[in-house]
């Protein structure tokens, strides 16, 4: 997509707070981001760039690869935060929607703040496709132990880990985020990732901000 075609406003769909949940201040809001937050290899091992903060944690996409059968890529909280976050649990693609908290069931990864894919030697894991290409959803949940702060929430992203660490190599893209923040309970619903990879447009986007359970901080970034 070219930067013509992306979003270039910022809507706020609730600019006040609208109440506190377990004192912490809440407010509901959309922000349609203009571009995507994309890590690519050219003639590196390793690169991050920034995509969102959330509960006063910074939010990376990553991409690392030093050969066949080392590399990795996904979503990661930047270093420096790590140690005010604790475990990070994650929810891999799913063709039907899943419910994201960071007290719920069914998460496939939990450590200390990276998830995507991963080769290390005969081992590989991956929560976002098994192909060397692809886009889907990638749900998290983390807490930031020095406020208390949960969040919850998804990213769409995109992918390719067939290009090696040349020019123009491995790359991750966060399209699109979307979370909430508040008590253990806090809870999102991350959409289900269609075989085609096809995902829900801008209307759809903010359709699910609107509809999804509120007194908590809803945030969206949109390419």
């Amino acid at each position: 997509m070219t930067s013509t075609n992306r979003l270039k406003t910022y809507t706020a769909l609730a600019a006040a707070p609208c109440a506190a949940l377990g004192g912490i201040a809440a407010e509901t809001h959309a922000a349609p981001g203009q571009v995507p937050a994309t890590a690519q290899l050219n003639n590196s091992t390793f690169v991050s760039v920034d995509a969102f903060t959330a509960a006063d944690l910074q939010f990376q996409a990553f991409a690392f690869y030093s050969s066949a059968s080392s590399g990795s890529g996904g979503l990661q909280i930047y270093s420096p935060d790590r140690g005010k976050a604790g475990d990070m649990k994650f929810w891999g693609v799913e063709t039907g929607s899943q419910t994201i908290s960071f007290n719920a069931t069914g998460f496939d990864k939990s450590n200390n703040g990276f998830g995507g894919w991963k080769n290390a030697g005969t081992q590989r894991t991956s929560m976002v496709g098994t192909g060397p290409s692809g886009s889907g959803y990638l749900g998290f949940a983390v807490q930031n132990t020095n406020t208390g702060t949960y969040v919850a929430g998804w990213v769409n992203f995109t992918y390719d880990r067939s290009l090696g660490n040349g020019a123009n190599g491995n790359f991750f893209t966060i399209n699109s985020w979307l979370f909430n923040t508040g008590d253990v309970t806090t809870s999102i619903t991350m959409p289900g990732t269609a075989a085609s990879g096809a995902v829900p447009g801008v209307g759809g986007l903010a359709g699910l901000a609107m509809g999804a359970a509120g007194l908590r901080r809803k945030r969206q970034r949109v390419a």
